[in-house]
């Protein structure tokens, strides 16, 4: 009976190995690559030049507002474009550091690029870029490494300033929101 018991657990599990939320090549090569090209102009917000600002002179304040055509006008909005595009850990790793502010081990206080002052999004006028050059991604040339049914490695060409670079594997995982379990990306792209 046991045996019987097992054999047809193991015969299910192979007969309904599409069962959850894995997705077919296909499936996963787009769903990837809507979130790479989504991460772009994240990439540039945290990481490159960031949101444009309002300040003539950069030494007269700390944090200057962001220009009123600047995309995102809150960090509201900001954080919901990031989870749009980025896995709830890797966009809280995002916050921590560009939106919160931290403390290194040196005891240097390392301060957050935006904040919201509950009248605009600013901009901390000091800050430099993390990344000074933009790698962008060959979509054409994605290629399925890992397709399992809560995570995904597809391998892109990238080029870096138009110089053809690297192939970079990007990770895409299935995340389980309130709102229910959505594809994002789950590391760098930039």
């Amino acid at each position: 009976m046991k045996r019987l018991i097992l054999l047809l657990l193991a015969v299910s599990f192979l007969a309904f190995p599409s069962c959850g939320s894995k997705l077919s090549e296909k499936e996963a090569i787009l769903t990837a690559n809507e979130l790479v090209s989504a991460s772009i102009e994240l990439n540039e917000i945290y990481y490159g030049k960031g949101l444009p600002y309002t300040t003539d002179d950069k030494n007269a304040v700390m944090y200057a507002p962001v220009t009123s055509d600047a995309k995102y006008q809150n960090e509201d909005e900001l954080r919901k474009a990031t989870l749009a595009v980025f896995t709830e850990m890797y966009s809280n790793s995002i916050f921590s550091m560009y939106l919160t502010g931290y403390s290194n081990d040196d005891g240097d206080v390392i301060y957050a690029r935006y904040v919201d002052n509950g009248q605009s999004l600013t901009v901390y006028v000091a800050s430099e870029p993390l990344v000074d050059k933009t790698r962008t991604y060959d979509l054409s040339s994605a290629e399925i490494v890992k397709l399992r049914s809560k995570r995904i490695v597809v391998a892109y060409d990238t080029y870096v300033d138009g110089v053809k670079d690297e192939r970079v594997e990007v990770t895409v995982s299935l995340d389980d929101r309130e709102s229910g379990k959505v594809w994002r990306l789950d590391s760098a792209t930039y």
